[in-house]
Order: structure tokens, then C-alpha cells, then sequence
């Protein structure tokens, strides 16, 4: 990760109660790394799929209905 650093948030009272049951003891520290990871990566996933869209266009909805058949089936 190159060394960590430092910074205070707040967080909605019911938010940090929630991720607080969430971890148990192994406090949140870790999990709040995760998250904020997993974040970044769906916000650089969604610019893609934003780039992708507009250089080749939408999904056909039949093809989309398919592609989800699909992965339900499986």
C-alpha cells in the first residue's frame, strides 16, 4: 500500500454505529480501507463504462436481456 497516512472523518452516527457492528473487533480501520477501495474502483469502472458507451454506443436492450439470462442461469 507505500505506508499509510492520516486523516480524521466524521461519520453519520448510525453510519458508524453500523460499521461498527459490521467489523465486531476487528475494528474499522481496515474496513474502511476496503471500502473506500472498493469506491475508487466502481468510480473508475463507471468512467470506463461511460467511455466505452460513448464510443460504441448503448447495449441493445434484447442483448442486454440475454447477457443477464445468462448470468443468471449460471
Amino acid at each position: 500500500m507505500g505506508g499509510m497516512a492520516g486523516e480524521t472523518v466524521e461519520l453519520p452516527r448510525a453510519l458508524l454505529t453500523s460499521v461498527r457492528e459490521a467489523v465486531g473487533s476487528d475494528g474499522i480501520e481496515d474496513f474502511v480501507v476496503a471500502a473506500v477501495e472498493t469506491h475508487l474502483r466502481n468510480r473508475e469502472l463507471g468512467r470506463i463504462l461511460d467511455e466505452l458507451e460513448a464510443e460504441a454506443g448503448t447495449v441493445p436492450p434484447g442483448l442486454t436481456a440475454e447477457a443477464e439470462a445468462f448470468w443468471r442461469a449460471s
